[in-house]
Formats: C-alpha cells, structure tokens, sequence
C-alpha cells in the first residue's frame, strides 16, 4: 500500500485493464487451441517455475518419487502415464514452467498422487512447485486463450455449456 493510500486510508482498486495488463504480461503467448481441450480426470499437472536449475523432474525423477509413494507396489498398477510438456515449444514462448503430466489409473490413485507427491520433492524445489488438476489447469488455459483471441462468443458458449466433456 502506498503511503498516500495509509495516509488517507482510501485504497485504489484496480481497474479491469490493468488486471487484463497483469495478465498477458504473466501468460502470453497463451497455448493455442482448435477444439475445446479433452477432459482427462484421472490426470493431474505438476507445473515447475526455473526447473532448470533441477534434475529431480525427470521421467525418472517422478517415478523415483511414485516408488516412494508406493512401496513395494507395482507403479504400472497405479499410473497408466508419465508425460513431460515443453509449454515453451508449444506456445512459442520463454516465459511457461516446466510441466509433468501424471495419469492415474484410477481415482484413488489420482487423488493419493494430487494430495502428497509434493511432500516428496526436495525442499529447495517446493516453492517453485504447483500441484493441480488437470482438467481445471486445461480449462483455465482454453479460457484464457478464447480471450486473448478475441473470441467472446466461444467463450460465452463453452462457459454457458459447461466445461470440458460436455460439448
């Protein structure tokens, strides 16, 4: 808060440009799509902000971490799929994290993987981690794409239909 605004106790709200402002400058280039994104439930997203500085977030990397989750059990059992995605190479950009792609063979599965993967990354990286789902992390990023193209009647339709699945 600046001190004109504790002086006075007036804060500025802001306005909707500079919100639409913060936002292209922290998300564009944005993914492009040329149909609504799949739904995959059983999936979710581990985004990684500088991983560069970080070989824990490999294929082998994340399926050491899944072994420890799962001691003694067969991790094929649990996971169906281990996936890396370049977000640089594919909205042409400098400025996406790195991202791993965990599917799940089951819910049960999915939502022991969503809730405690992150306990078992090293410390220095838990800052730079988040966890989410995948469907709302695709939706999101349709989302933000049908606005940065300027398509608001797409993006009046796909929110009025409801979101992925149900189009």
């Amino acid at each position: 808060m600046s001190v004109s605004a504790r002086k006075t106790g007036i804060i500025k709200k802001r306005t909707e440009a500079q919100v639409n402002r913060d936002e292209i400058d922290t998300f564009f280039p944005a993914r492009h799509f040329s149909t609504p994104p799949q739904d995959r439930p059983r999936a979710i997203v581990i985004d990684i902000e500088g991983a560069e500085s970080t070989n824990t977030f490999s294929h082998a990397g994340i399926l050491s971490i899944l072994k420890i989750m799962y001691p003694g059990q067969n991790i094929s059992d649990k996971v169906s799929a281990i996936e890396f995605e370049n977000a640089n190479v594919i909205a042409n950009a400098n400025n996406k994290n790195e991202r791993w792609i965990i599917e799940a063979k089951d819910f049960i599965s999915r939502n022991k993987i969503f809730n405690e993967i992150e306990q078992h990354f090293p410390n220095r990286d838990k800052t730079d981690v988040r966890v989410r789902m995948y469907s709302a992390v695709r939706d999101e990023e349709y989302r933000r794409f049908l606005r940065f193209a300027g398509m608001q009647d797409k993006l009046k339709d796909y929110m009025l239909c409801g979101r992925m699945g149900h189009h």
